[in-house]
């Protein structure tokens, strides 16, 4: 009986030293957790995405806006005034070899620049004009049934209100190589000059001419209430006979004179100096320019 009590006894041992064994088996198997997973800081994640320097970032500035001419300042080195009432203001440039042994102002010395006759010029000087002979009509070379005017002016980009700016904003004027500008109304244009009407009824003309091989680039410039015109002069060694056209073509319309744009009994087409009756005269500059450098300044005036 004793016997059998130790067995018993050893039986209940041997179980529970089995199941205290057991217990730090089941405490060493790993259980999987989120420690155990390689993964990124949030800040090697970082580290890895380039960034743009705040220097690298363009940042648009007023500098973009013209705000002055390129064309250099330059006083006139002659001045002569015509019998034809035309003042000639001549710039160093003129006298300048063009490439061929000639100047320009050899050029201009063979005009005949005439006083400014706007009853003779109703028409633009794109089509014959029978009250001018002298201005040569010949046949189209590239079509021979149709009469063309070899020493006239192109009427191309036509433009009313002109480059009216916003406060702040410069206006840009590119004149291209062989080409002329024409505008009527105020303005302001550094290196060139000005002309505001201010309620005296003599409207404002200005042509600009380029003959170089360049464009003429002009910034900075106001430019009002007025009309434009861009466009090819044809013959470079008539230019006489253009501005001459264009002028007295201009100052007929301004002045609200019997023309085609203005009949007898009618409202100025472009109301001219603001009145419904046209300006009483006008203030004419013309500017040969060879790209950017000053040639000559021609300035007149006409008036009813």
């Amino acid at each position: 009986m004793f016997v059998l009590f130790v067995l018993v006894a050893a039986f209940v041992l041997a179980a529970c030293d089995a199941v205290t064994v057991q217990e730090p088996v089941n405490t060493v198997v790993p259980s999987p957790t989120a420690t155990l997973v390689p993964t990124k800081t949030a800040t090697a994640e970082a580290t890895t995405v380039p960034t743009q320097s705040p220097t690298e970032t363009p940042s648009p500035t007023a500098t973009l806006l013209p705000t002055e001419t390129p064309l250099p300042t330059a006083e006139s080195v002659e001045r002569v005034t015509t019998a034809e009432g035309w003042s000639f203001d001549w710039y160093a440039a003129a006298d300048k070899d063009r490439g061929d042994g000639t100047t320009f102002r050899q050029a201009v010395e063979k005009w005949t620049l005439d006083t400014i006759t706007p009853e003779l010029w109703p028409t633009f000087p794109n089509e014959q004009n029978p009250l001018v002979p002298e201005f040569r009509v010949v046949v189209c070379e590239d079509d021979p049934t149709k009469s063309c005017v070899p020493d006239g002016l192109e009427y191309a980009n036509a433009e009313s209100n002109f480059c009216q700016q916003l406060a702040g904003e410069a206006c840009r004027v590119p004149v291209a190589a062989r080409h002329y500008f024409y505008f009527t109304g105020d303005y302001d244009l550094p290196s060139v000059g000005s002309c505001e009407e201010g309620g005296t009824d003599m409207g404002c003309m200005l042509v600009i001419v380029n003959v170089g091989d360049v464009t003429a680039d002009f910034t900075g410039g106001v430019f009002n209430q007025g009309f434009r015109l861009h466009a090819r002069y044809w013959n470079g060694d008539e230019l006489d006979m253009a501005m001459w056209a264009l002028t007295s073509h201009g100052s007929n319309v301004m002045m609200n004179l019997d023309s085609p744009l203005n009949p007898d009994d009618i409202a100025n087409a472009g109301a001219n100096c603001s009145i419904p009756g046209g300006c009483q005269g006008v203030n004419v500059r013309v500017v040969f320019v060879s790209g950017n450098e000053p040639l000559l300044m021609l300035t007149t005036k006409v008036s009813r």
